[in-house]
């Protein structure tokens, strides 16, 4: 039997897989010199992240300077070589999410056999990027306390960021202030913008609402988030939608360890009062639970990361509602 074109390339397309691959806008750049100052051009720069092995190479240009693009939030060991001279190592150099990270190098003259290992501390303000910017990470996500475990809660600590950071919800389903909402829109004000003008992504892909301004239709559970960048102003042009707070959000990856979390978080009514309006306190039982766990594919190459959350609860509160009353709707 034979089948007619188009249907025999839709079949074939089916059958077909596209890879798909995370959008990392993350930097490490820097400048190479000797004892005197003077640059120094092809030195070798390897840089490999910590958990993934994954290994990114570059060299130096005519001006001593290098710098690799599309990295990926996390921690880098940075390593510098060139024949005549020690070699220079960074053991631990960490990234955000669309951070560009600097990591200068003097190389000694000696036997290429020899390595110094630079230490030296996190800088705690951005020198290679002029705006205002906060970054949550993974320490705050797990330690911070988490009305209704939804990350966007923690948006108002953030550098220029004014407001109380809950959301309200603007679509069916969760109570709006959790990551079981069909839209959250966190109450959070940047620079004088309204909230109306911010703008959110995951994994570098917009999750913006298209009928709301300021509403995101994704709320990630944040087990499964790494980090988020909150940038308030002088963002960069690539954002280029809104004119308010650029919320980034990146999830985790696997990595060379296989690796998982559990997670059951429970409250109910047993330290509730009633309001004036109710007889009594209403019964409420919550129960949001989940798990992740993530790990290799491939070493040093491919990585799997999976997460689920669920949510049960029961029970309901007190509230005020205005009834007409049949003269007046006569």
């Amino acid at each position: 039997m034979s089948y007619p074109f188009p249907l025999r390339w839709a079949a074939l397309l089916l059958l077909s897989t596209i890879p798909a691959a995370a959008q990392f806008n993350s930097a490490i750049q820097g400048v190479v010199t000797d004892p005197s100052t003077a640059v120094v051009p092809g030195v070798a720069v390897r840089i490999t992240n910590v958990e993934t092995g994954v290994v990114r190479e570059a060299e130096t240009s005519a001006e001593g300077l290098y710098r690799v693009l599309s990295l990926g939030a996390g921690v880098y060991r940075v390593e510098a070589t060139k024949d005549g001279f020690r070699g220079a190592r960074r053991a631990r150099v960490e990234v955000g999410i669309s951070e560009t990270a600097r990591v200068d190098f003097e190389l000694a003259v000696g036997s290429v056999a020899e390595n110094v290992t630079v230490a030296a501390q996190a800088v705690a303000v951005e020198t290679e990027q002029g705006r205002v910017s906060g970054r949550i990470d993974r320490t705050q996500l797990n330690d911070i306390p988490l009305n209704g475990r939804n990350l966007y809660n923690l948006i108002a600590l953030q550098p220029g960021i004014v407001g109380r950071g809950i959301s309200s919800a603007q679509g069916a389903g969760g109570a709006g202030n959790d990551a079981f909402s069909g839209e959250a829109g966190p109450q959070a004000f940047s620079s004088g913008q309204r909230t109306e003008s911010n703008s959110f992504t995951v994994d570098d892909s917009s999750v913006n609402s298209a009928a709301r301004g300021g509403i995101t239709n994704l709320t990630p559970s944040a087990d499964s988030v790494e980090e988020v960048r909150v940038v308030a102003n002088n963002f960069s042009a690539v954002e280029g939608r809104n004119s308010g707070a650029q919320i980034q959000v990146i999830t985790k990856s696997g990595t060379n360890t296989l690796r998982g979390t559990l997670s059951h978080y429970f409250n109910n009514n047993t330290l509730a009062s009633r309001s004036v309006f109710e007889p009594a306190v209403p019964v409420f039982r919550r129960n949001q639970f989940g798990y992740t766990i993530g790990g290799p594919v491939l070493k040093n190459r491919t990585f799997f990361f999976h997460s689920y959350e669920g949510l049960r609860q029961s029970g309901a509160r007190g509230t005020i509602t205005s009834v007409e009353t049949p003269e007046f709707r006569d």
